[in-house]
């Protein structure tokens, strides 16, 4: 079993089962660097967020895929610091002057905060 935290989330296309069962499918990337693909049956759809802490289990490493087991917990986590969060701030508004000027879809505003994030520190 495994524990992270979502980082994005991506519909991926629908398939169905040998005996006529549709699912949807999703890619989701977690904060751990993990990459796994998760089907539910259809019409429900993948019941996490981005920035939900789930558990899974890996269910086949050859295809990436695995099963969410619920949300998870973790032990306290040290605050961030005035200086990651001042970074972490200076990201975001970056990420936001792209979209007000449409050079990026405001849904893919928190990938591109990220990636400064992490070009800034």
């Amino acid at each position: 079993m495994k524990k992270s935290k979502i980082k994005f989330i991506k519909q991926e296309k629908n398939w169905t089962s040998k005996d006529g069962k549709e699912f949807k499918k999703v890619s989701v990337t977690f904060e751990n660097g993990d990459n796994y693909g998760f089907s539910t049956p259809a019409p429900d759809s993948f019941a996490y967020a981005v920035g939900d802490s789930i558990s899974y289990e890996v269910t086949s490493e050859k295809y990436k895929s695995a099963k969410a087991l619920g949300k998870a917990e973790f032990d306290y986590k040290k605050p961030m610091s005035t200086n990651d969060s001042i970074i972490r701030q200076v990201a975001f508004k970056g990420a936001i002057e792209l979209a007000s000027r449409g050079v990026i879809n405001i849904k893919d505003i928190g990938e591109f905060t990220n990636e400064f994030n992490n070009i800034l520190k």
